[in-house]
């Protein structure tokens, strides 16, 4: 039986019971309801422990619900199939985990910052920083699994990686995935937006540069050979 499956006269009893019992008035009556509903559910659980745990009927279980129980709701095909899914779910958030408060993103601009450079660091270095001990063994379960990805990844996948705006970002994007809310897949980001957007920024006006010098050579490739046509044509 669920809570859903409880008849209205049901209901209205364990009210009223509660509210003798308690002193609770018509007030109280939705926040009191949720609770019996939570420790339902709750009952529910603990019993459901018990089956996986003892395989054997708690001692204030009746044997009939002890048996609806176990052919009705934990044998149910659509509970298994959750369960499996739950299971599934939790295997893949483990591998694509980014803990922490502070994000990897933020990690990389402080080591970037640090050196003094325009380039970002490598997502293995900023990985290996943060997720990495002194002692060399890994803060997580999967440590050494996304590494031995971002290194494949980063072979199959170097030339597209390199082309980015901040490279180390498709780089985890490529092993971490991408979640709603959160920046290219690397965790809630605690770096100022504006930092990202300044880099973005600077990446567009370098390429702007370099299409405007490299369409400069072209007007100057192109007057050489008019001017030289011309000059042929005047020997003629």
């Amino acid at each position: 039986m669920t809570w859903k499956d409880i008849c209205d006269d049901d209901l209205s009893a364990m009210w009223k019971h509660m509210k003798d019992a308690f002193g609770l008035v018509e007030e109280n009556k939705e926040y009191a309801m949720k609770q019996l509903q939570k420790q339902f559910r709750n009952k529910h659980h603990h019993l459901y422990k018990a089956y996986l745990q003892k395989k054997g009927r708690p001692h204030d279980v009746p044997p009939e619900d002890w048996n609806w129980l176990i052919h009705n709701k934990w044998n149910d095909s659509k509970l298994k199939e959750r369960r499996l899914k739950n299971t599934a779910s939790r295997s893949k958030k483990e591998i694509k985990s980014v803990i922490e408060t502070k994000s990897i993103i933020q990690k990389a601009y402080e080591m970037k910052e640090e050196l003094g450079s325009d380039e970002w660091p490598s997502a293995i270095d900023v990985w290996k920083d943060t997720r990495m001990r002194v002692d060399g063994t890994w803060c997580i379960p999967n440590g050494e699994e996304i590494m031995d990805n971002l290194k494949n990844v980063g072979e199959v996948y170097g030339e597209e990686i390199e082309k980015a705006h901040i490279p180390i970002i498709k780089h985890f994007q490529f092993v971490l995935g991408t979640k709603p809310s959160h920046f290219q897949g690397i965790g809630n980001i605690s770096l100022a937006k504006r930092n990202v957007e300044k880099q973005l920024f600077q990446s567009q006006i370098h390429n702007a540069q370099k299409r405007a010098q490299d369409l400069e050579l072209e007007v100057l490739k192109l007057s050489n050979i008019i001017q030289k046509q011309q000059e042929t044509n005047m020997q003629l």
